[in-house]
């Protein structure tokens, strides 16, 4: 990413934090409530290349929504073309005097698989395909382009409404920080961390980063 990129990056992250937070800046904020949640999420992912997301199980995509699920309790994550669905328990913002260390930390509980597929107690995400709102099949139909054959042998087209869907069965917490923040350049970081540490661990973590890199604690 270049100098530019970054500078850009950081002044749409600082927007987003001062829509947040108007009055002042806390040291931990905390969310619980789906609906604060969504509302977070939105402001985070409004601006374009303002942030990155990091999963559970290792990798990273920017945040571009966040929606309502018709399953219960759950959230729908949108990542361009891509969405997960996830059941959150707390949002929580962790921040340094440094903002582009600053960063959203996501906690999700398991979800209840379907009975689309055989379920293993190690898959992390199901990906299934959503014909009508909360109703799954196989992604494989997808990749058909139908539904199978009616009983003349026609194909049975997919309805408007479907979509490739990915379920966050296990759970597990995402962190989101600045597109252009030192995080998120250092590749190593795709490796999960975060889901592994607790949230107190991983601040603790940030906060040597931010001491390795410019000798501040904070």
């Amino acid at each position: 990413m270049s100098d530019d990129f970054n500078t850009q990056s950081l002044a749409k992250w600082d927007s987003i934090l001062r829509q947040l937070f108007p009055i002042a800046l806390p040291h931990t904020a905390q969310w619980q409530s789906k609906d604060d949640i969504l509302q977070v999420l939105s402001t985070i992912a409004a601006p374009k290349d303002g942030n990155h997301l990091f999963h559970p199980t290792g990798g990273g995509s920017d945040l571009t929504g966040a929606t309502l699920s018709v399953e219960a309790d759950c959230i729908e994550l949108h990542f361009g073309p891509l969405t997960s669905i996830v059941k959150p328990t707390l949002l929580s913002c962790e921040v340094f005097a440094d903002s582009k260390w600053t960063y959203f930390r996501l906690e999700t509980e398991k979800m209840t698989p379907t009975d689309v597929y055989e379920f293993h107690s190690d898959d992390q995400d199901e990906e299934v395909l959503e014909t009508t709102p909360g109703k799954y099949s196989d992604r494989s139909y997808w990749d058909a382009d139908n539904l199978g054959y009616d009983n003349n042998g026609d194909e049975i087209p997919l309805p408007n409404t479907a979509r490739v869907v990915s379920r966050c069965t296990l759970g597990g917490a995402f962190v989101i920080f600045c597109k252009g923040s030192l995080y998120n350049q250092n590749t190593a970081t795709y490796d999960a961390r975060h889901n592994k540490l607790t949230a107190s661990q991983f601040r603790s973590h940030i906060a040597e980063a931010i001491f390795a890199v410019s000798g501040q604690a904070k």
